[in-house]
């Protein structure tokens, strides 16, 4: 008797882990389509050449958008520095204006968007500023 319990207890319990790994890790599609990568970011919003090659050296950058104006590079705001430092580059390499959309993931990510246009603003840098937070939103510009 108590080992039927014990089965039935460890079949339970196995059962649960596998619901919860089938449907508590799963998004819908709202949410996956919310969130998304970087990639499916620069797809929904570049207004120029996408992943375009520049190198210098003996070192290859790729340029997430390449317009006529800017150069510019996606990123989560997290990684602010990579983004600006990214930017700046790509504007000494490419003669244009360095650029940096920020995806935000969350209302506080607008203070990593913040210190970034301080810094741009305190050294006059070449670089614009934009946000987006959804793949399906448009970019929005961050006066400097």
């Amino acid at each position: 008797m108590e080992q039927a319990i014990l089965r039935i207890s460890i079949f339970l319990l196995l059962a649960a882990v596998v619901l919860f790994l089938i449907f508590g890790k799963t998004k819908t599609v709202e949410q996956k389509y919310k969130k998304g990568k970087e990639r499916q970011f620069q797809v929904a919003h570049a207004e120029g050449e996408i992943e375009q090659t520049v190198q210098s050296g003996n070192i290859k950058v790729r340029i997430d958008d390449l317009t006529n104006k800017h150069a510019i590079e996606y990123d989560f705001t997290k990684k602010w520095a990579e983004a600006l430092g990214q930017a700046l580059r790509f504007s000494r390499l490419t003669h244009r204006r360095g650029g940096i959309v920020f995806i935000l993931g969350k209302e506080s990510d607008m203070e990593y968007v913040r210190e970034s246009v301080k810094d741009i603003k305190r050294f006059n840098l070449p670089v614009d500023v934009w946000t987006v937070q959804n793949l399906k939103d448009k970019k929005v510009e961050i006066k400097i």
